[in-house]
């Protein structure tokens, strides 16, 4: 850069007035190598605030991503533990149950036994009575009284 301005000074230092077009057109090509380069650099300006800005912007969602993923983390934490715990109330809830179901069956056949330890009682019962009929009703009868007796 300061070559070139440094060049095209000493190009117009040697030019005495009478027109060489050598010095004219290594004038002009120095001319436009320098609007080039006026124009590269501004372009580069440009593109060096546009890779910072993206930098910037790279590192902001870097972070907050690192945000995200930490209270992604937290909440499955908290999930797990709420999962955990309803689970092991579930399973307790479900021997509760089991235990209710074994009682009530336990019951239901006591009270099954029972009943049928009852029904062979009075079907025991009922087969003495009968007996006691059928000899008292045959002993009547041999006495001659003839009627029979109906309780």
């Amino acid at each position: 850069n300061i070559i070139i301005y440094r060049l095209a000074k000493e190009v117009k230092a040697r030019n005495t007035g009478e027109p060489n077009p050598e010095e004219f057109t290594l004038e002009m090509e120095l001319s436009e190598a320098l609007k080039r380069e006026k124009k590269l650099k501004v372009k580069m300006a440009e593109l060096t605030e546009t890779i910072e800005r993206l930098s910037r912007n790279a590192e902001m969602r870097h972070t907050q991503q690192g945000t995200y993923i930490s209270d992604l983390k937290r909440t499955n934490e908290a999930l797990t533990s709420a999962y955990d715990k309803s689970k092991k109330k579930h399973a307790l809830s479900l021997k509760k149950l089991e235990a209710q179901i074994t009682q009530l069956v336990a019951q239901h056949e006591r009270e099954t036994k029972h009943s049928a330890d009852q029904s062979k009682h009075e079907e025991l019962a009922n087969n003495r009575l009968s007996y006691f009929e059928e000899r008292s009703c045959s002993s009547f009868g041999s006495q001659g009284h003839g009627e029979e007796t109906e309780l």
